[in-house]
């Protein structure tokens, strides 16, 4: 979970930062990348849930990945 968090803190900080820039590129540049953390987040998420989700003997075979 500390990934899915980080990245979260990463775009909140990104969009607070973007508000600090009176250049339209910047800010755009920095929202961009925040909204790019806030995906990483989000895809992350889905695949742990996904992985706690699977049965014990699936990720046996699979050796734990």
């Amino acid at each position: 979970m500390g990934r899915i968090e980080t990245l979260r803190e990463q775009a909140d900080l990104l969009r607070r930062l973007a508000m600090s820039f009176d250049s339209p590129q910047i800010k755009q540049d920095l929202l961009s990348l925040a909204e790019r953390c806030d995906r990483l987040a989000a895809k992350f998420s889905r695949g742990l849930a996904e992985q706690q989700m699977r049965p014990v003997a699936d990720i046996a075979k699979s050796g734990g990945s």
